[in-house]
């Protein structure tokens, strides 16, 4: 029947692939929000913001997997703006600020109902906000800033809550919201960083850095401010074959944080196959992830060179695989600044 609630077995299947191993230096942070989502007075709202690269997305990844885990919530949707859409096997840009509130209510819509081409939007509302009330749902808009109408979002979801809550993540502080809790995540600390280096490091092989003296690896916390992406990312530079004094010099030139992704990637894009870049300039053209299947079809590679292409970019932090056991089942995504850089001039 149209607007029925999906059921038990779609759990986790609203969460796009995680986006981390195992994640470094967040504990306190996961402690502390998971007691405000245990919290059934709790707020409706968290918002996690913080600049770009700092970990808002797998922080927010691990706040709705764990609270899932513990069955806090019926079920999890989770929206990410789509910059970009497929049109006759061709990529289309639709440029930033495209996507509304209304896109975020047709996610949940599609996501936890059935039969919702079927009825029309005012009975949409009524429904979605009739499942909402019902029983606990955890809704993840994520990288707020990428909503047109970002503030007509803020004002009207707590109409649907309580008691279904939502994590937003952002760059901009959200204004102060009796509704709301604010986490402002900063740079990890100094010995996490130097264990997500070696974490890294250990995962793809690079042992003279994983073993490298502490003292060599803080400087690389140093120069990134504890930033996890671009920790990742100097990870793989490092893995292309530049000195890690190469690459300390260039960060330290860098000034600002969009100044040092800004190096960053152009160094590893210029180091890809050009298999590896067909892939990942078409990426922008999901919304959060794609299978294996829809992204060879718009990459338009071979089934070798996608094969090669994929290692490749998942070996330079480039993009992220699901851990799915079939190939099939998997997905893969890609970081938001590493969306902004492809959608930017190379």
């Amino acid at each position: 029947m149209p607007g029925q609630p999906k059921s038990q077995t779609s759990r986790l299947l609203g969460l796009p692939p995680k986006p981390f191993r195992r994640l470094v230096g967040r504990e306190q942070w996961v402690s502390d929000l998971m007691g405000i989502l245990r919290d059934p007075a709790g707020p409706p709202i968290l918002s996690i913001t913080g600049i770009g690269g700092i970990g808002k997305t797998a922080l927010a990844y691990e706040l709705a997997d764990r609270s899932l885990q513990e069955h806090l919530f019926v079920d999890a949707v989770w929206f990410s703006a789509k910059q970009q859409v497929v049109v006759g096997g061709k990529i289309q840009t639709l440029g930033k600020g495209t996507s509304t509130y209304s896109d975020v209510l047709d996610c949940i819509q599609q996501q936890l109902l059935f039969g919702v081409s079927e009825i029309s939007r005012h009975s949409r509302d009524i429904q979605m906000r009739r499942l909402l009330k019902s029983k606990p749902y955890l809704i993840v808009v994520d990288n707020l800033e990428t909503l047109r109408d970002e503030e007509v979002l803020v004002e009207s979801l707590p109409s649907l809550l309580c008691p279904s809550r939502t994590i937003l993540t952002g760059r901009i502080e959200l204004k102060k919201l009796d509704h709301a809790y604010t986490a402002v995540i900063g740079g990890l600390e100094d010995p996490y960083s130097v264990e997500l280096i070696r974490q890294e490091a250990n995962d793809r092989g690079i042992s003279a850095l994983a073993n490298a003296e502490y003292q060599i690896l803080s400087r690389i916390h140093a120069e990134t401010g504890g930033m996890p992406l671009a920790i990742k990312l100097v990870v793989s530079e490092v893995l292309t074959g530049l000195a890690i004094e190469t690459v300390l010099e260039r960060l330290r030139r860098a000034v600002d944080e969009e100044e040092l992704y800004r190096f960053i990637y152009s160094d590893l894009w210029n180091t890809l196959t050009d298999p590896a870049r067909k892939v990942l300039v078409v990426m922008p053209a999901f919304a959060s992830s794609a299978n294996r299947e829809m992204l060879q079809q718009v990459s338009q590679v071979s089934h070798t060179e996608f094969d090669a292409a994929i290692m490749e970019l998942v070996q330079k932090s480039l993009l992220d695989v699901s851990e799915d056991i079939t190939i099939k089942q998997r997905r893969y995504s890609i970081h938001a600044l590493t969306r902004n850089f492809i959608l930017s001039d190379l």
